[in-house]
């Protein structure tokens, strides 16, 4: 049976050796520390008291095991949370909201164990200790010498003769060498490695520098003796320079004579030579505008006094300042035509669109390319980077007040007269495109080249630009251009801006109507589209607003073609057109803005507010348009170059590309399968199919042909097509869709090739661009992967064999077999278990706090009644 509480009590007591009795005898010496006694008490009472004591049940109990945080004394962890606040948090609290206080850091002042006369002797060493240390640490000039085994160098005299003092040398070389040198010395195991203390480092640093300069003063000492050496042989070298023969050729004086001369000379001629002149510095936009305006101002008011015979006494030098200028001017607009070597003769109907000879096509075929030096290049090869920068600058509106230019007010007025109803509008323009068929405001290009004015005013329509350039030679419009530029910049005068802007549909119309002039030069219209270029950069608006008007009135036309042809009437009412009215569609106007459009607007873009429509119409052009006569092919193979300009970049697939190309080589193969047919039927001589007809450059006078016999024009047609279709296959190499799409292209290509008769020279190219597909159709038929279903992991077959672990452990509170999900669920439980007892101190922080704030304002609540009370007795001891 076991003993009761009480019993268990005065056991633990008597071994613990502490007296209960409570008789009271002579008190005795107890050897005992009353402190330790004190701790004893508190360990029994701790034993015997078991509310003290918190005990976690464990989950799997084994025996043998010692586990931490199973019994646990919450009531004294407490208290020491307690005493700790009290310390810390406590402290803090009386702190706060107080400034300054002194510190007390004086050496053992907090050390309740020393006496006075012990703190003030360690407080006198320490300061000796540190003033010893900063005064000899940094010494240099110690009388401390550097020696050699305990021996200074000064007693040492003879170096060589320096033995070893170690007096058990003999002759051997030592165990540390040996160790360290033979045998390793990259680790000590004996001396680990010891981070260095301030002072070695500093001793360190103090023996190499007197190491130093030591060195120093020895290579002093023997430059000194070298010099003194060298001073006491100096007699005997002047000696043997003095020997040395001064002789020199003849012919050595006479050529170093001649360089003296032409070095005096040179010399010489540089003393009159004048010195170089500032620099002027940088004017700005405006400064060289407002110059060059007035340089213009002047010209044009010497040419009125020269056509008015006044005295020119003042300007002798006239005839030359003004053959200055137009050289200057000529200089400037030469740029614009460096690059393409074009005939002034060539016409619009000599033109040529395609390929010459089978060459490349990104040479010949697209405008793109920068040399374009072959004669049969395409019609308006408006490139879009050329390196021409127009720098020339508009002059002010003071100009207007010259004689023989008209007045702003004069053009307000007249478009104030032209504000009528859409009627009167197209009455006017059938009106003035009579007089202009008339030859009323036609340009005169074969007359003579006549002096130029300097000042030209800013046109508001076509008709009026027509009448200024009436009697102008065609080479000079692009300077009169250039001139309204530089007239009319928008530094110069607040309107100048909008002048400009109304120029642009001025310029655009004026390149449409000389496109469709048999004397239009290609290089005028391609110097007329870089000034168009640079005004829609300067306005961007202005150019989108413009172009999108003549889309809009392409788009409106070919709508009515499309209407006529599903009614069965080829009747056009195209009124509404500024200069083409009752033209055919589509007119070389037409063209031509496609054209332009795609060398002044980035065609590369996605989504583009002009390139977007434009390619939308052409599209169009290619898939609803029907082919009729030979020139519709030509039509369709020119849509088809501008759509290979406009997606050189994007590499963009067009499906009506594709499809109108098929077309093309369907309808040519079946036209000459049909005649061939007929002349075999017929046993005669084959003497349609001229093999000696070979193709030629196609011409924009193709496209308005009505001559569908033409055989060279066929043979043309059919190798312009596949000279596309080869371009378009290396274009779009590397598409998914590139074996769908060129496979039937290669089919008719093979069978028109076999069937019909061609040249030798067509049938070899026409074999090589089959050769060139069937290559590219075989490398995308390899580089094709087949569909396959998705790869799945394999799902095992059910086990029903228990997991056993080998080497399982209660300790071990993970088994994963994945380490980096062990290490994070390791590193979850840790941030759980830090964060909880963080948020429980956080709260008990929190409860102490609140329990010293409210024992606080207690204690002010008692001291402010005890006064209360006190006051109010003394009042009431008065009364």
């Amino acid at each position: 049976m076991a003993k009761s509480q009480l019993k268990q009590l005065k056991t633990a007591l008597k071994e613990a050796g502490i007296s209960i009795s409570n008789r009271r005898t002579k008190k005795k010496k107890n050897h005992k520390n009353p402190i330790d006694r004190a701790s004893i008490l508190k360990d029994i009472r701790s034993q015997f008291n078991h509310y003290e004591k918190k005990i976690n049940k464990v989950k799997h109990d084994v025996g043998g095991r010692k586990l931490r945080g199973i019994e646990g004394r919450p009531m004294e962890s407490h208290q020491a949370g307690e005493e700790k606040r009290k310390k810390t948090i406590l402290v803090d609290m009386s702190r706060r909201n107080k400034e300054g206080g002194i510190i007390d850091r004086r050496f053992g002042e907090h050390n309740t164990h020393l006496s006075l006369e012990e703190k003030m002797l360690q407080r006198y060493a320490v300061e000796k200790q540190k003033l010893h240390k900063k005064s000899s640490i940094y010494n240099l000039e110690e009388d401390d010498d550097l020696g050699y085994f305990g021996q200074s160098f000064e007693e040492i005299e003879n170096f060589e003769d320096v033995i070893d003092m170690d007096e058990n040398n003999d002759g051997d070389i030592d165990f540390e060498t040996v160790n360290d040198m033979h045998f390793g010395g990259f680790k000590d195991s004996e001396k680990p490695d010891k981070k260095k203390t301030k002072s070695e480092v500093m001793k360190e640093i103090i023996k190499k520098s007197k190491i130093r300069k030591y060195e120093r003063q020895k290579r002093k000492e023997d430059d000194d003796m070298e010099r003194e050496m060298l001073d006491a042989e100096l007699n005997d070298l002047r000696l043997l320079l003095s020997k040395n023969d001064n002789f020199i050729p003849r012919e050595t004086k006479e050529k170093q004579l001649d360089k003296d001369i032409e070095y005096d000379l040179s010399v010489k001629e540089l003393v009159y030579e004048k010195r170089a002149c500032p620099s002027s510095r940088t004017k700005t936009e405006e400064e060289i505008a407002q110059e060059r305006a007035e340089e213009l101002q002047e010209l044009e008011e010497k040419r009125l006094k020269r056509m008015k015979y006044e005295d020119l006494s003042e300007d002798e030098d006239l005839s030359e300042n003004e053959n200055l200028s137009e050289n200057e001017n000529l200089s400037k607009n030469k740029d614009l035509s460096e690059n393409k070597d074009l005939s002034e003769n060539d016409n619009i109907e000599e033109s040529k669109i395609f390929f010459s000879k089978g060459d490349n096509l990104e040479d010949d075929f697209i405008s793109n390319s920068d040399n374009q030096t072959d004669n049969d290049t395409e019609f308006y090869s408006f490139e879009k980077e050329t390196p021409k920068k127009y720098e020339h600058e508009e002059t002010s509106e003071m100009l207007n007040n010259v004689n023989g230019i008209k007045n702003e007010s004069n053009f307000d007025k007249e478009e104030i007269k032209e504000n009528l109803t859409r009627d009167n509008i197209i009455h006017e323009f059938k009106n003035n495109i009579s007089k202009l068929s008339n030859g009323s405001h036609d340009l005169e290009f074969e007359k003579k080249k006549q002096n130029l004015a300097y000042v030209y005013p800013c046109p508001g329509s076509i008709l009026e630009f027509l009448s200024i350039l009436k009697n102008i030679h065609q080479e000079d419009i692009p300077k009169v251009v250039n001139r309204i530029k530089i007239l009319y910049h928008p530094s110069l005068h607040p309107l100048n801006k909008e002048k400009l802007q109304s120029f642009i549909e001025v310029l655009l119309d004026l390149i449409l109507y000389l496109s469709e002039k048999k004397k239009a030069s290609l290089s005028t219209l391609d110097m007329l589209s870089e000034h168009l270029r640079d005004l829609s950069a300067k306005y961007p608006e202005t150019a989108y607003n413009t172009f999108h008007k003549k889309l809009k009135n392409l788009r409106e036309r070919f709508n009515q073609l499309l209407f006529s042809e599903r009614k069965g009437k080829n009747i056009f009412n195209f009124s509404w057109y500024l200069i083409c009215i009752d033209k055919l569609f589509p007119s070389t106007q037409d063209l031509i803005l496609l054209r332009l459009i795609g060398s002044i607007f980035p065609t590369s873009d996605l989504s583009h507010v002009i390139v977007t429509p434009t390619l939308l119409i052409m599209g169009q052009l290619l898939s609803q348009l029907k082919i009729v006569s030979l020139g519709d092919i030509s039509l369709k193979l020119y849509v088809i170059t501008l759509f290979a300009e406009y997606i050189n970049l994007s590499r963009r697939v067009v499906p009506e590309v594709i499809h109108a190309l098929l077309n093309i080589i369907k309808i040519l193969f079946q036209k000459n399968k049909k005649k061939l047919d007929k002349k075999k039927s017929i046993n005669s001589e084959n003497k349609f199919f001229d093999l000696s007809c070979k193709p030629r450059t196609l011409k924009i006078s193709d496209i308005y042909s009505n001559d569908n016999e033409n055989k060279e024009l066929e043979i043309s047609l059919f190798r312009t097509a596949a000279q596309l279709i080869d371009y378009y296959a290396n274009l779009w190499n590397g598409k998914l869709a590139f074996i769908e799409i060129f496979s039937p292209c290669l089919i008719l290509l093979k069978l028109f090739s076999s069937k019909i008769p061609l040249s030798s020279e067509l049938q070899t190219e026409i074999n090589s661009i089959n050769e060139r597909i069937t290559k590219l159709l075989h490398f995308s038929l390899q580089s094709r992967k087949p569909l396959m279903l998705q790869a799945h992991k394999p799902i095992p077959i059910q086990s029903f064999i228990p997991k056993f672990e080998s080497e399982y452990s209660l300790d071990k509170k993970s088994y994963d077999p994945d380490r980096e999900r062990a290490e994070s669920a390791k590193l979850k439980f840790q941030y759980r278990d830090n964060k909880r007892s963080a948020i429980r101190m956080l709260r008990r922080d929190a409860q102490f706090i609140a329990r010293e704030t409210e024992k606080i304002q207690k204690e002010k609540d008692i001291n402010y009644a005890t006064k209360m009370k006190k006051i109010h007795g003394q009042l009431t001891q008065k009364n």
